[in-house]
């Protein structure tokens, strides 16, 4: 990992201790690994039953005033993933498949992504 993808991890994980939205309770991070093959696979349950329709976007990172102007991206980031925002089929499942290529060897690899059904809506970090 760069000393500039450390730096910006520390402060993604500082943000997710200190951010008020949470109410002291850490946001959740999630650290991705296209190297051990790590994916994600969101589920929605509506207790004990799949809860389909809802949608899962993935983009960068935009809140940059936490971020240091030297860690800005000086280019546009690649997308996380292939074929981003998806809707979640008939299991209330979406799959993520492997980050791709470009997105890890871009220097800036802090993501979010948001859930979305309805009004309610969850977003949570990645970092690739």
């Amino acid at each position: 990992m760069t000393q500039g993808k450390k730096q910006l991890m520390d402060i993604a994980f500082k943000n997710a201790q200190n951010d008020p939205r949470h109410k002291g309770q850490a946001e959740p991070l999630i650290v991705l690994d296209r190297n051990l093959g790590d994916t994600l696979t969101w589920l929605m349950l509506d207790g004990n039953n799949p809860q389909p329709g809802f949608i899962v976007s993935v983009h960068p990172f935009s809140t940059l005033a936490i971020v240091p102007a030297a860690l800005h991206p000086i280019s546009p980031v690649p997308a996380l993933f292939d074929g981003f925002p998806q809707t979640s089929d008939s299991h209330g499942l979406v799959h993520s498949g492997l980050p791709t290529e470009a997105a890890v060897k871009h220097p800036f690899g802090w993501h979010k992504f948001t859930v979305t059904l309805g009004d309610a809506v969850l977003d949570p970090c990645i970092f690739v």
